[in-house]
């Protein structure tokens, strides 16, 4: 009787695959990898322009010399953040309840007193220097506590 097991050959053994095709569960997870690092990537760039910004409109208003070139800077700031057509029709009355409207609430009460002085002597040619330097104090904390948080929750871009 023969033997069925002498007609098989040995096993042959084939060449390593040199590259194997990646299931699609790796390239899903490489794709949500890459898509969540573009995204930090993005926001940090974003932060880093705010944080620029920031910096250009305190150095701008050290460098202002005059209680109107200060109120001026506050302006220009203000329209960056909230809408224009809004914000730039404002003056006296409306523009002073607006602006103190924008500080936090335990910080408006002290803000409105120096308000009115500042208000007071916004036009005259020659305002006492320190006012215009407490204006330039109100002006910086209020882009610190006030615009600052602001730009950073907002949604649409920077002008």
């Amino acid at each position: 009787m023969m033997n069925p097991l002498d007609h098989l050959h040995d096993i042959q053994v084939t060449e390593p695959v040199a590259f194997a095709p990646v299931s699609w569960g790796w390239w899903l997870l490489f794709g949500l990898i890459l898509g969540v690092v573009i995204y930090i990537l993005v926001l940090l760039a974003k932060r880093r322009q705010q944080q620029i910004l920031k910096q250009q409109i305190l150095t701008q208003l050290e460098q202002a010399d005059s209680l109107l070139a200060i109120h001026t800077l506050v302006r220009r700031a203000t329209l960056m953040l909230w809408p224009s057509a809004a914000v730039a029709a404002l003056t006296g009355r409306p523009w002073q309840e607006f602006w103190l409207a924008t500080w936090p609430a335990k910080e408006q009460i002290n803000v409105a007193d120096d308000y009115e002085q500042i208000t007071a002597a916004l036009y005259r040619p020659q305002p006492a220097d320190e006012l215009v330097e407490h204006y330039r104090k109100i002006a910086m904390q209020w882009v610190t506590i006030a615009w600052w948080p602001r730009l950073i929750t907002m949604k649409r871009e920077v002008r």
